[in-house]
């Protein structure tokens, strides 16, 4: 599928799990972890989305300026933090996780490991 055509109308969110970073595109739906409750207490929520994984390393310079990450989500610590601007998606997660909105993108990014921040290595 273009790239370009399958990142759109939807959120870039870095997932954490294991102490790894891997980045994941897909619509608010996939990103209401409340919603995701039972998979995520199964620990199958990785594997729901296995086919919105992403490889920013791999992307065109275009798509490289365009798109950010919105979301982190730590599977391991029970965090959402959030920089996605339309809807309150740290307020959708299970009742023993922390979420925070955290309005400034250089705030935001503060919160990502210098090895996933793909934009910086690549543009």
């Amino acid at each position: 599928m273009n790239e370009q055509k399958r990142l759109s109308g939807g959120i870039l969110a870095l997932i954490i799990k294991e102490g790894k970073g891997s980045y994941y595109y897909g619509d608010n739906s996939f990103w209401l972890l409340d919603d995701w409750e039972p998979e995520i207490i199964r620990g199958t929520y990785i594997h729901e989305l296995a086919l919105l994984k992403v490889c920013p390393e791999e992307w065109p310079g275009e798509l490289l300026e365009k798109h950010r990450p919105e979301l982190i989500i730590n599977l391991d610590d029970k965090v959402l933090l959030s920089n996605y601007y339309d809807q309150a998606l740290e307020t959708r997660i299970p009742s023993d996780w922390e979420g925070r909105w955290i309005e400034s993108q250089d705030d935001f990014i503060k919160h990502i490991s210098t090895e996933d921040r793909f934009w910086e290595e690549l543009i």
